[in-house]
């Protein structure tokens, strides 16, 4: 198939394609990427509020592309930050299972796998301020 000129990326596919675990329970992987992070006993406090600052920009952005974003950008720009959000929750899924996957070799003691955990969060803050980014018309939307 071919697409005009500046649109070809959209032949590519999805820019993160989800493991079988986040493809339920429900079909919105940052859903159930959630659910396995929030239903885990691993998270301490700053996890667990940083995951819903994620939840959260990720709502504010879907209700701002149907309020909002349909009108002030082209199909292009909204196509391509829509694919931002495959992108970053790929990176967050990254950065758990890695959190996780250490935890659980350490055998889940208090501040085992630190160094994951605040790898974690920094890539939680990351998303939420990426995410809280996409609904800025000025911006690119994109994620380095």
């Amino acid at each position: 198939m071919s697409f005009p000129e500046g649109w070809e990326r959209l032949g590519e596919g999805p820019t993160w394609d989800p493991p079988a675990d986040l493809r339920q329970p429900t079909q919105v992987w940052v859903h159930n990427l959630v659910v396995s992070m929030l239903s885990s006993e691993y998270l301490g406090n700053t996890s667990v509020s940083l995951v819903g600052a994620v939840l959260t920009q990720y709502a504010e952005f879907n209700a701002w592309v149907t309020a909002e974003g349909k009108r002030t950008l082209g199909a292009r720009e909204l196509l391509e930050r829509a694919g931002t959000l495959d992108t970053l929750t790929g990176r967050a899924y990254e950065a758990w299972t890695a959190f996780r996957t250490r935890y659980e070799a350490e055998g889940r003691k208090v501040g085992a796998a630190e160094q994951e955990r605040l790898a974690l969060n920094a890539t939680l803050r990351s998303i939420a301020a990426e995410l809280e980014a996409l609904r800025k018309p000025d911006e690119r939307g994109t994620t380095g």
